[in-house]
This record gives structure tokens, C-alpha cells and sequence, in this order.
């Protein structure tokens, strides 16, 4: 695969994207800046050119932090994953700590994992009103036991 130029106008377009994507996130617009950073992050030429793969892992890690600031922490978490493959992969060392530490920020605002279900509003209606047997039934009892 040819390398992109400045003159092609894929290169531009992914320039100007990465560029009004940073600009959203600077003025406080993560939402804005997402689809703008998935773009860049998502480019097929910029993720098979060896010589810009410290760019692909900023994109990424940008991606990751505008992900986090719109509420989409799940989504961050992936993408961070990816930007700290890719700065390894670049020998960004300085790159890794950054994302490292925009990993522990998406961490501390990820929803614990709640480990017991919880019961919807009707559920909790139908046991109140269930007698006990009828519960233990539920789970494997025998009825009327």
C-alpha cells in the first residue's frame, strides 16, 4: 500500500477530522469530538502505516478520553485498550504512561459490577405476595415442602 501524501485528499480529510475532533474536546464538546476521533482511530490507511502509529495511538487514547467525558465508559475502556497496543507498538514510552493513567481516570468512573442481580419492581411485588412455600419451589423445592 502506497504511502498517503499531503495532497491526497484522504489524508486531508483524516487530518481535519483529527484536528476538529481535538478542538471539540478542548472546548468541552466530548460528544462532538467522538465520532470525529472514531474516524481518525478507525482509518485503515493511518492503522497499516508503520511510520504513524504513534499518531494511531494518540487518536486512540483521544478517542478513549473524549469516550469517558460523553459517559461511555465501556466504550473508553476498549479503545484505551487499543492505545496502549499501539503506543507500545510505536515505543511511545511517554504515550503508555498517559494512557495508563487515562485508564485508572476510566476505571474510577466505570459502575462497579453490581456481582448480585437485582430484582425489577414486579419481581419484588410477586414475592412479597408469594407464600414462602411457593418460593422455596422456586429455587428447587419441592411444593408444599
Amino acid at each position: 500500500m502506497a504511502e498517503p501524501t499531503d495532497d491526497d485528499p484522504h489524508t486531508a480529510a483524516v487530518a481535519s477530522a483529527l484536528a476538529d475532533g481535538v478542538r471539540a474536546l478542548r472546548e468541552g464538546r466530548p460528544a462532538d469530538a467522538v465520532p470525529l476521533l472514531v474516524r481518525v482511530a478507525d482509518d485503515r490507511a493511518l492503522a497499516a502505516s508503520p511510520e504513524l502509529r504513534d499518531v494511531r495511538a494518540r487518536a486512540l487514547s483521544l478517542c478513549a478520553e473524549a469516550l469517558l467525558l460523553a459517559g461511555r465508559t465501556g466504550e473508553a475502556v476498549l479503545r484505551a485498550q487499543a492505545a496502549v497496543v499501539a503506543a507500545r507498538a510505536a515505543g511511545d514510552v511517554d504515550g503508555v504512561d498517559q494512557v495508563e493513567r487515562l485508564q485508572q481516570r476510566i476505571a474510577r468512573a466505570a459502575p462497579a459490577e453490581d456481582p448480585a442481580p437485582r430484582l425489577t419492581d414486579r419481581e419484588r411485588t410477586t414475592l412479597r405476595a408469594a407464600p414462602l412455600e411457593g418460593v422455596d419451589a422456586g429455587y428447587g423445592g419441592a411444593p408444599g415442602e
